[in-house]
């Protein structure tokens, strides 16, 4: 991975040095005008470190989801052909799940206790607003990459922590067959915490980066498929161990020129 990053920017190297010798018996080239664009991704996001529950024993780990981002830019370039500057306005959902499953003690009748199986699953439900400035590095008119700080505001956090029973009956010793449930709920699910989630940091620092190729539609639209991956410096929040939440899109981008 890395031999192919060096590849990649040492042609972007190249075809910037050539695209910036002039020739004195060329005409000036007018400077090209503005773009604007809009995009929308579709991916998944990721929990990085231990986030917390109401719970003293109940820690969630690599916590998984679906997401997706939509959002405007505006891109000009620096110099021609080989350097772009723009900025990104975007709406993220950056939601995770995470679950584990372990065996505890059950009351199925009173001071009747057995053996049974539960999951534990923690959903963390997120959206973001966030800005990023990026410079966009163009190899050959087509290839692309951009590198954009990021920074979010978290508008909303919810935690939903589930508990489900996973065996449906239990054998007791004299040879009796008892069905398990939850009392609070006469079903083999409970949710035991459904509310904002703890010390949450809504303001959110990272670094985004996007590899993907310009298509020309005509003069005045351009097409762009792109991979894009954010990874945060800032904690979710400080209810947990290290916890944060990066994130991965396949993007489409339509560009007009104004």
């Amino acid at each position: 991975m890395k031999k192919f990053l060096y590849i990649v920017l040492a042609l972007f190297s190249i075809n910037t040095v050539f695209s910036q010798i002039s020739d004195p018996l060329t005409p000036s080239i007018p400077k090209k005008p503005k773009e604007a664009g809009m995009f929308i991704g579709l991916g998944g996001n990721h929990q990085l470190g231990t986030s917390y529950v109401d719970c003293e024993d109940c820690k969630f780990e690599n916590g998984n989801r679906f997401g997706y981002t939509f959002g405007l830019n505006m891109e000009d370039f620096v110099n021609e052909n080989s350097i772009k500057y723009g900025f990104a306005l975007m709406y993220e959902n950056i939601s995770v799940k995470a679950s584990y499953r372990e065996r505890e003690a059950f009351e199925y009748e009173k001071n009747r206790f057995v053996g049974v199986n539960f999951r534990n699953t923690s959903e963390i439900n997120t959206s973001a607003l966030a800005i990023q400035p990026y410079l966009k590095f163009i190899g050959f008119e087509l290839m692309f990459i951009k590198i954009s700080p990021s920074i979010s505001y978290i508008i909303s956090s919810n935690l939903i922590h589930k508990k489900e029973i996973l065996d449906e009956s239990i054998l007791l010793p004299n040879g009796e067959q008892v069905k398990i449930l939850f009392p609070e709920t006469n079903s083999n699910k409970i949710i035991l915490e459904d509310n904002d989630y703890r010390e949450v940091n809504s303001l959110q620092f990272g670094l985004a980066t996007n590899i993907g190729f310009d298509f020309k539609v005509d003069n005045n639209y351009y097409l762009s498929p792109q991979f894009y991956y954010y990874y945060p410096f800032s904690k979710y929040s400080d209810y947990g161990d290290n916890f944060k939440i990066s994130n991965w899109r396949v993007l489409i981008e339509l560009r007009v020129k104004i």
